[in-house]
């Protein structure tokens, strides 16, 4: 697997480019939260069927209703990443992700009580996604991102 890190200081235009070439984006709730972007490659004439995945890694409770990864045209074209336990405990919201066609994907935490990071890729692996554009911190995942 192949993992991309968008550097804080990268133009819209790079993080266009860069979203082109990956399988999956991988953000955390930080980056939805107010955000206009799409988080999907927004070029006229790009075949949706190559749209990355739209990875999101969160706490179930801090899922709102109104993102708008969860009620755009790419809704399908998004999964969210969380803890096994909150998964059993939250139905009501996995019954909200599943009727609006959200992707959700357990992962478990590691000793640290975050999301097992090596178990995710193995995961993601499996489900042949090959390259993944990181395009921030993920708070949950603090291992994987490179210190900057």
């Amino acid at each position: 697997m192949n993992l991309i890190f968008l550097s804080p200081g990268s133009s819209r235009a790079e993080t266009r480019e860069l979203r082109k070439k990956c399988d999956c984006l991988l953000i955390d709730h930080k980056k939805i939260i107010g955000s206009k972007d799409s988080f999907q490659v927004e070029e006229e004439g790009f075949d949706i069927r190559k749209q990355p995945l739209r990875l999101v890694v969160v706490s179930l409770s801090q899922i709102k209703h109104d993102w708008r990864v969860l009620n755009d045209e790419y809704r399908r074209n998004t999964m969210i990443i969380a803890a096994d336990e909150e998964v059993r405990e939250n139905p009501e919201i996995v019954r909200f992700l599943e009727g609006k066609g959200v992707a959700l994907l357990m992962c478990r935490r590691n000793k640290k009580g975050l999301l097992d990071g090596e178990g995710l890729f193995k995961s993601l692996t499996s489900l042949k996604f090959n390259t993944i554009l990181i395009e921030d911190h993920i708070d949950l995942l603090p291992d994987l991102t490179p210190l900057v």
